[in-house]
């Protein structure tokens, strides 16, 4: 089982139609442990300046995808909530960390792994959100204008 993760970072945050500044994909197989930040030391390094060098993991054991803050500075949010503990990814969720946004990439990650990240009856825990991601989560790039 392998999960594809898409980070992405706005121009604008709050405007997921703003220009992309950074966009990336990162790989992770089931058994792995993946630190994310801003340090060249972890395995998926970001340009964020708001991320702290080492921000958060992410964990892939039994069809779980795991996600944990390792004390970041700034914070990571799951849905718009605050992560304050190790918590499961499902499918549709979106991770916040500074002006980085980050998803499971439903494209690009293989039909039974997407099968076992997905929410049986969608999220319904503390974590369960309404907001429209769909912006987000089509992949585009934006080609800088010419001035």
């Amino acid at each position: 089982m392998l999960a594809i993760i898409r980070v992405v970072q706005f121009e604008d945050p709050k405007n997921f139609n703003s220009e992309v500044l950074f966009q990336k994909y990162f790989t992770i197989k089931d058994g792995e442990t993946m630190i994310l930040g801003r340090s060249s030391a972890v395995n998926w390094q970001i340009p964020d300046p708001l991320a702290s060098s080492t921000h958060l993991s992410f964990k892939l054991a039994g069809g779980m995808l795991i996600i944990k803050d390792l004390n970041s500075k700034n914070g990571t949010k799951l849905n718009q909530i605050k992560l304050q503990k190790q918590t499961n990814l499902y499918l549709d969720d979106v991770i916040n960390l500074g002006a980085t946004f980050i998803h499971i990439d439903p494209d690009h990650t293989p039909l039974d792994s997407r099968y076992k990240l997905r929410s049986p009856n969608g999220r319904d825990d503390e974590f369960s959100s309404e907001h429209d991601w769909a912006d987000l989560t089509i992949p585009k790039i934006k080609k800088k204008k010419l001035e």
